[in-house]
């Protein structure tokens, strides 16, 4: 993992997020995390001490560097965020040094999947395939020695279980924090954001990596067929991207490249993610919600915990073409799914509502 401004990405935006409520909330956090350069680096960002190790954490030199640390701030516990790659013998012999529980956040399936998706050959996995089963066994050598496990999902902790992690060990969900719109915290401002019958037909949209794997194929045959109004937000890979474009692009069904996720939510009416493998979390549901627009989503992995079917919007079996077609019909022809609804359903997601159960946990894990 690296940690921004170097990363990017979900986990290490995660991360951020985590410290710096934390140090919001008078707690001391040292971060340790990959960087490009071939030079170690401490720094202060937002108040969380940042220690930056190159590349090659199996060096003695990077792992005696991540011993001293450990040693020199003494934490009170180790959240351990990364999933692959990862230190594991100086992680459990720093924390072991300061008498430290390791807590191990799940956010992706690289301890017991060798590329991180639980999907071979287009189906999703249901046992451990010939390149997993080295993996699982590898990360059993750490994994056997952490106190806790904390999951962006209930979904992904109960896969870690099912390969034989964390057996008996006090266990969390904590989701990315998306705190959507201002506008949440203010009554009357959240009123006028509560989305307007649009005369005649809805918008359907899409936003995420344009890729096999999110499904995006099926949906934009099913809207073409259809004749649906789709807006496809997001980039991937190029040659796949041209490749939709050309069978699917109209002036009504968009391919719009990247787009700012709250001004996209503004003009769609349901937010569809028909996601082929198993998400741990699947944000972009909670995000639609926050800003009040339901999703039609396909149940699998963490998805089918954020979406409530009939109330927040329509959930259908992964890889089912004619799941994902009868819920578009829900969409269309059935009841109006309530912009509040949506709302109230991403509220326990915003980081006011995660931060205090994440934080009384880790509290009781010190404690013993």
């Amino acid at each position: 993992m690296r940690y921004p401004p170097e990363g990017v990405a979900g986990v290490a935006n995660t991360v951020e997020a985590l410290s710096e409520i934390a140090v919001a909330h008078g707690h001391h956090v040292v971060v340790a995390a990959r960087t490009p350069s071939d030079q170690f680096a401490i720094e202060e960002r937002n108040g969380v001490r940042v220690m930056r190790v190159p590349a090659g954490w199996s060096r003695p030199e990077v792992g005696e560097a991540l011993r001293v640390e450990l040693a020199s701030f003494e934490p009170n516990v180790v959240n351990c965020h990364l999933n692959n790659g990862f230190p594991a013998a100086a992680v459990v012999a720093g924390a072991a040094a300061v008498d430290a529980p390791i807590v191990q956040f799940l956010h992706h399936y690289l301890l017991i999947c060798h590329d991180g998706n639980q999907r071979r050959d287009g189906i999703s996995c249901t046992a451990l395939c010939d390149e997993c089963v080295p993996v699982n066994t590898a990360s059993r050598s750490f994994t056997d020695r952490v106190s806790a496990v904390v999951g962006v999902s209930q979904h992904i902790i109960d896969r870690h279980l099912a390969r034989g992690h964390f057996d008996g060990l006090p266990s969390l969900v904590v989701p990315p924090m998306v705190d959507g719109p201002a506008s949440l915290l203010d009554d009357e401002a959240s009123e006028r954001m509560v989305r307007a019958e649009r005369p005649g037909e809805l918008r359907f949209g899409f936003i995420g990596r344009v890729e096999p794997e999110k499904g995006i194929a099926a949906l934009s045959a099913e809207a073409k067929r259809r004749d649906l109004l789709l807006d496809v937000a997001g980039d991937g890979p190029a040659m796949f991207v041209q490749t939709l474009r050309s069978a699917f692009e109209s002036d009504r069904l968009r391919f719009l490249g990247w787009q700012d996720p709250e001004a996209f939510f503004g003009q769609i009416d349901v937010c569809v993610v028909p996601s082929l493998f198993e998400e741990p979390f699947g944000r972009v549901a909670i995000e639609a919600q926050a800003n009040g627009v339901p999703v039609i989503a396909s149940r699998i992995g963490g998805l089918g915990e954020n979406v409530v079917d009939g109330e927040t919007g329509w959930l259908y079996g992964p890889d089912d073409p004619e799941g994902l077609a009868a819920a578009l019909t829900r969409a269309i022809d059935g009841p109006r799914i309530d912009a509040a609804a949506c709302r109230a359903f991403a509220e326990p997601f915003r980081s006011e509502n995660v931060w205090p159960r994440l934080e009384s946990f880790l509290g009781r894990i010190v404690s013993g």
